[in-house]
């Protein structure tokens, strides 16, 4: 007698087997994607932070507080763009324009540095940032806040269209920072001492 052979029908995935891998699979990739996101975020916040403390010290060391005039009435305001520069105190990842602007070093737009002397914030350094979202914005001003905590270098801080929340020194009000949109878009306005 012959031994009758039994196939075996070999079965693949279903569709729906299929889906559900996929469907884990992207949930997976998702949320690695979403956390490297988050990191990387936050090292370009604390990187552009960084490099606004070195250009502030930098302007410190070339500019000396015995060499500043005092408020007399009227504001002086003169801009440092190309004297910073030109000294070699601006990070060369944020020179742009030919070499006659600073650039942060998130979105590519024009940081404005000056210095100021006027009734409101005496004698300050002044460095504005305009940023793309609100996050960055958070994490910016949050990255150099929180690097001046205890020291006396910092005369105030504050989002666009939010002078009224000036966090003056270490921020006592509205922690974390929160910074609303303005129509130029998310920018935070640093006066440090000089």
């Amino acid at each position: 007698m012959e031994a009758v052979a039994h196939k075996t029908r070999k079965r693949g995935f279903s569709l729906i087997e299929a889906a559900i891998v996929l469907a884990v699979v992207g949930g997976v990739i998702g949320g690695i994607w979403y956390s490297a996101a988050a990191v990387i975020d936050k090292w370009k916040a604390e990187r552009l932070a960084t490099a606004i403390l070195s250009i502030v010290e930098g302007t410190r060391k070339l500019f000396p507080m015995q060499f500043w005039p005092a408020y007399e009435g009227s504001q002086i305001s003169v801009s440092l763009d190309n004297t910073l520069i030109a000294a070699g105190i601006v990070p060369a990842d944020m020179v742009c324009q030919n070499n006659t602007k600073i650039c942060d070093t998130i979105t590519g737009k024009v940081i404005g540095t000056r210095l100021l002397v006027n009734s409101a914030t005496g004698r300050a350094i002044y460095i504005g940032v305009n940023l793309n979202t609100k996050s960055q914005a958070n994490a910016v001003m949050t990255a150099v806040l929180t690097s001046q905590k205890g020291t006396e270098n910092m005369a105030s801080a504050y989002c666009a269209d939010q002078p009224e929340a000036h966090w003056w020194g270490w921020p006592s009000q509205g922690w974390p920072p929160d910074c609303p949109s303005s129509a130029a878009g998310y920018v935070v306005f640093f006066y440090f001492k000089p």
